[in-house]
């Protein structure tokens, strides 16, 4: 299964293209973290969030996405430019 989670609906219509379906993945879209969280499937391989969505961080989702599926790839997008130094920072985990 594959978690897309953007609060902008084309960029989750391009990305659903860009999956392929055929291989036996179902694709579950939602557009804030709220949805999503609310709607978990049973099991997830691969999680592409928007790194800010209108209600919360994609970092935030992240956390507890890899909390209950330890073996997650999660994916973090966004449509804004930022830098490598700037999202080192946004990523770096609380101490």
């Amino acid at each position: 299964n594959i978690i897309i989670c953007d609060d902008d609906e084309a960029q989750v219509v391009q990305i659903e293209r860009f999956l392929p379906q055929e291989n036996g993945y179902t694709i579950f879209s939602f557009h804030s973290g709220k949805e999503l969280l609310s709607n978990l499937p049973q099991s997830c391989d691969i999680a592409i969030l928007d790194i800010k969505l209108q209600d919360t961080l994609g970092t935030k989702i992240a956390e507890k996405l890899q909390a209950i599926y330890p073996e997650i790839d999660i994916i973090l997008i966004s449509s804004y430019p930022i830098s490598a130094k700037a999202f080192a920072a946004f990523i770096k985990p609380s101490e």
